[in-house]
């Protein structure tokens, strides 16, 4: 990974995200600085055999506890799972429930057939969606606790070397937190509780600084506390499976989520000469939730991104704006679907809009001569040889969907200290503090959708509560 490209992935709002390994433990090791995060362990502790009726019961609870409505049906021939595609498109939970999208007949004809029956719903997509459904009450609860801590403040930070060496989280938190100081991390202290230590994100009593970045990551993390609730979240992770984290000082090429990064910006090479980026924004997690559903992009991590390389920057620490999806409207489903059908991509379509709008912005900039117009010039020429398919682009018209398109006005998000908002204010105050800079949409994977997932399913049916 080069120099630049760290960079490009991670300058402006990359501070602190809190990291969540699944039934795994982080072990630090003290005083390196070379990416290695230690030994992982497994923490899950072993359970006794059940019997055949108690697997099965538990299964039942575990769905029930997700919003579904288990009937038996007598033989296969009955048998109905309700496994319908689609179900994260639903508005929300109760009108899923409403429409009987979660009631499964599993047959009861003998006991493999009831575990099979059992088994293929809690693997099915339309269970992942039930729970990302449950999530988006999480991710409210969160938001609302949150905005009442006027302690949980924001702290812009171009470089994230220049942290203060007690912790992002300050030292009003040390007795629930040990600083890993070579790594910038924070880990829980052994038999401290979880849930408390990442509680002090909602307590006043503790100043917690972090950045746009840092924030959205918080938010989602303290979402899925939510799901789990307290008593459940102590026994679910173990102290350190829990930290807090610089991206570039954990695993070389591993975000602090487990995920592969983007260790190539679409500007530059391996080799860091500048290569035309046509088809960036052929976006795979983006795509997916598309296919998915509006609940798929709930909690899902993206970021309002700049195209371009630092030089046509004038506000170097507003790069790009991070956030977490809150809600994707009956609007914005509707969009969604209509891309799925012409086979486009999302952030396809919010590049044409945003980048036409800067466009249009430009030449008015353009229009009133000076050093600022040679200087817009040049970006706008730049931009057309990364990018030579937006010389199609009606501009004119396009710009005008700022204010209405659903891409635009019906993806709400979160971003720290902006609150929820569209997508469309943070294209308009991005592209006023940089105007030379034109932006688009690009959404990763939090690893949520899956690890955080499958971490509750695992607690639930082993506990069977």
């Amino acid at each position: 990974m080069s120099t630049r490209s760290k960079w490009v992935v991670f300058a402006c709002c990359v501070i602190i995200p809190a990291t969540l390994n699944s039934c795994r433990r982080r072990v630090p090791q003290s005083g390196t600085d070379n990416g290695d995060v230690g030994k992982l362990e497994d923490v899950t502790p072993a359970k006794p055999k059940r019997t055949l009726a108690e697997d099965q019961k538990c299964k039942t609870k575990f769905l029930k506890r997700l919003g579904w409505t288990i009937k038996n049906a007598k033989d296969d021939s009955e048998q109905n799972l309700g496994l319908v595609s689609g179900l994260c498109r639903q508005k929300d939970l109760p009108t899923a429930k409403a429409a009987n999208l979660l009631t499964a007949n599993i047959s009861i004809a003998s006991d493999e057939s009831i575990t099979k029956g059992l088994d293929q719903l809690i693997d099915s997509e339309a269970t992942m969606c039930a729970y990302r459904m449950q999530l988006s009450a999480g991710l409210d609860t969160a938001i609302n606790k949150l905005s009442k801590n006027t302690n949980f403040t924001f702290r812009r930070v171009s470089d994230p070397r220049h942290l203060p060496k007690e912790g992002i989280l300050g030292t009003t938190a040390s007795e629930m937190w040990e600083t890993e100081s070579a790594q910038m991390s924070m880990y829980v202290k052994p038999g401290v509780s979880p849930y408390k230590a990442l509680s002090v994100f909602y307590d006043p009593k503790h100043n917690t600084y972090i950045d746009c970045y840092a924030g959205a990551l918080s938010v989602a993390t303290l979402a899925h506390m939510e799901m789990f609730g307290e008593t459940h979240y102590d026994k679910a992770f173990k102290s350190n499976d829990v930290f807090l984290g610089v991206l570039f000082t954990t695993i070389d090429g591993i975000d602090g989520l487990g995920n592969p990064l983007e260790v190539k910006s679409w500007w530059t090479g391996d080799d860091g000469k500048e290569v035309p980026a046509t088809g960036w924004y052929q976006d795979e997690f983006g795509v997916d939730s598309m296919k998915l559903g509006r609940h798929d992009f709930i909690a899902r991590r993206g970021a309002v991104f700049s195209l371009m390389k630092e030089d046509f920057l004038d506000s170097v620490v507003d790069v790009n704006e991070n956030f977490i999806v809150t809600q994707v409207t009956d609007k914005g489903q509707a969009l969604l679907d209509d891309l799925v059908k012409q086979g486009r991509h999302l952030s396809e379509h919010f590049f044409g809009i945003s980048t036409s709008y800067w466009i249009e912005e430009s030449k008015k900039i353009i229009a009133a001569g000076g050093e600022k117009a040679v200087r817009q010039q040049a970006a706008i020429d730049q931009f057309y040889v990364l990018f030579p398919e937006a010389k199609k682009l009606n501009t004119v018209e396009l710009a005008k969907k700022i204010d209405t398109d659903p891409a635009f006005t019906e993806i709400l998000v979160f971003v720290h200290p902006l609150k929820i908002r569209n997508l469309s204010y943070h294209v308009k105050r991005l592209t006023t503090v940089n105007p030379r800079m034109p932006y688009s949409l690009k959404f990763r994977d939090l690893n949520y959708a899956t690890t955080m997932f499958d971490r509750y399913k695992k607690y639930f049916l082993e506990a069977c509560e």
